[in-house]
């Protein structure tokens, strides 16, 4: 049997040498790799300004501010998404508006969007997830119409395209997420794209008035990665992780979650990115296309072995998704995703919320409440050989239930 965990961390040839050398040369927070990989994410992403920051929901509070948001604006965005996103716009003070999404995509409905416009509204939250783009075009139509920003959610979607183009680039800005098991990992961090001089300035100022990260909480952010980085090896993850995976499906609990929540306890999100942390990046970030093509062609090539009855998430023909999950669904996928786990496929679900539920007990958004209880997230990590997919394959036709 084959074994797969859900995630996999990345970690460069030299990650731990390369921190040595830099703790030696008084070179580990401070230094010219910062503004080297700034310069290089521009680049790549095709803007004018890049922006590194220490995490990805510091970079949404970040430019919320750079906008001049005011007490009790709004902000539009899927009610679909991750919990800290409207976390970050309340601890604004700002009200988040939540529009339910597509149900093929996946991603916020356009349509639904204007009916929800009032005078109050700042901004549009635009996210890319699971690293498929939303639809661009439609929504910055209507930004434009009503004079707002576009904030491009790319914590999924580093390298991903819309129209031949990178994410990250359309919007009034846009920001990334580079937490360990993100396709481009720096220890944790971020980054704000744009092409308006003006926010880039303001976001830089707040951002060299932040604080440098404690010396031994760096040190135990890269041990910590090293740690996660050696249990996702096959072999590992197949002796220490995976018997506690099914003991825990036994009392229905959920380890990563635990896990992550124990995490929180060791960061810091409020603080400078270092030095050390850009040069991982760039290192990464030269490798990323090839990961990224990888990891689309297994997603590509698990779809088209999937029986045809299975519902997978629908993938736009203009853009280029980077598949930081296959998605399918299922009406029961606590079952099917026990049943996964038994064959060797850790799954994750329930990764994503109804954040609109977290608002209001009568939540309008149905299609991401039926999409919560019916997605189940399946790797197809760019590691992956086209024999491990075609077994993923494989077991999800046999234990689906139709």
């Amino acid at each position: 049997m084959m074994v797969f965990p859900r995630r996999n961390v990345i970690i460069i040839k030299g990650f731990l040498k390369s921190f040595i050398r830099l703790s030696l040369k008084k070179q580990l927070i401070d230094g010219s790799y910062i503004k080297e990989f700034e310069n290089e994410f521009k680049n790549y992403i095709g803007t004018n300004y890049a922006l590194s920051v220490s995490s990805g929901r510091l970079a949404l509070q970040i430019i919320l501010k750079t906008l001049e948001c005011k007490e009790e604006d709004e902000i539009i965005l899927p009610a679909y998404t991750f919990h800290a996103v409207p976390k970050a716009i309340t601890n604004l003070k700002l009200n988040p508006v939540f529009i339910d999404i597509d149900e093929d995509s996946q991603n916020i409905n356009y349509e639904l969007i204007e009916e929800k416009i009032t005078a109050k509204t700042k901004a549009i939250v635009a996210t890319h997830l699971f690293g498929q783009p939303c639809e661009l075009n439609s929504i910055l139509n209507i930004a434009e119409k009503h004079n707002l920003f576009v904030i491009e959610d790319c914590a999924h979607a580093a390298g991903a395209k819309y129209n031949g183009k990178r994410v990250g680039s359309f919007g009034k800005c846009g920001y990334f997420s580079f937490e360990t098991v993100k396709p481009l990992n720096t220890l944790g961090g971020g980054m704000i794209t744009t092409n308006d001089e003006n926010i880039y300035k303001k976001a830089k100022e707040i951002c060299d008035s932040l604080p440098s990260p404690d010396y031994f909480k760096m040190v135990n952010k890269l041990l910590i990665s090293i740690f996660e980085a050696i249990l996702t090896t096959p072999l590992l993850f197949t002796i220490f992780v995976y018997p506690f995976l099914l003991l825990a499906e036994l009392f229905n609990l959920n380890l990563v979650d635990s896990y992550k929540m124990a995490k929180k306890n060791f960061k810091n999100q409020k603080v400078r990115f270092t030095n050390y942390q850009a040069f991982i990046g760039l290192m990464q970030l030269c490798q990323l296309d090839q990961n990224n093509f990888k990891r689309a062609l297994n997603g590509k090539i698990l779809s088209e072995k999937l029986d045809n009855r299975i519902i997978i998430r629908k993938e736009n023909p203009t853009c280029e998704s980077i598949y930081y999950y296959l998605i399918i669904r299922s009406k029961n996928i606590r079952r099917l995703s026990r049943k996964l786990l038994l064959k060797g496929i850790d799954t994750g679900k329930f990764v994503m919320e109804n954040c609109s539920k977290m608002y209001t007990q009568d939540s309008e958004c149905r299609i991401a409440e039926m999409i919560f209880d019916e997605s189940l997230q399946i790797p197809v990590s760019h590691r992956m050989k086209k024999e491990e997919i075609e077994y993923i394959a494989r077991q999800i036709n046999r234990n689906y239930d139709y």
